[in-house]
């Protein structure tokens, strides 16, 4: 009915900087897939799926169906060093504080304050667990490294 005006453009060509960001996206997924490959194996390991492949075609796990009378032994590396680290790096917490610029003792209050806030901080936004998860996603990230170079034995 109606005859929209449209906006004409200067140029149809897209932008040089814009093919240059969207090429070196496609790059780095290229160049990440193999190891988030071996990331989502190590993650299928850990969760106790041993029976599972990686299909390239459809670019997920599948499930690996047993044959009938057939007994397969699996031998999972992974997770007891998984726990292992994960358990060494959480034993730990870090230690943060508030440095007073002075000796002034409105630095000191301010200071103590400070500590007040990082402790509230901690608690509240539950720092402990987000920790743990950055950490256990660290470690795996590192075994995938291993398996790949053939360190994993």
């Amino acid at each position: 009915m109606f005859n929209k005006p449209r906006l004409k453009l200067k140029s149809k060509a897209p932008d040089k900087l814009w093919l240059m960001l969207e090429e070196k996206r496609n790059e780095g997924r290229a160049l990440r897939l193999p190891y988030e490959r071996q990331w989502q194996m190590n993650l299928a390991f850990l969760a106790g799926r041993q029976q599972v492949i990686y299909n390239t075609t459809t670019e997920k796990l599948q499930h690996i169906i047993a044959q009938k009378g057939k007994t397969t032994f699996i031998d999972n590396k992974l997770l007891p060093r998984y726990q292992k680290q994960v358990a060494n790096l959480i034993g730990s917490n870090p230690r943060m504080s508030v440095i007073p610029a002075s000796n002034d003792t409105e630095d000191l209050k301010a200071a103590k304050k400070g500590d007040k806030v990082i402790k509230w901080f901690w608690r509240q936004h539950k720092m402990r667990k987000k920790i743990r998860k950055q950490e256990a996603g660290y470690i795996l990230a590192e075994m995938s490294f291993w398996k790949i170079l053939g360190m994993l034995n």
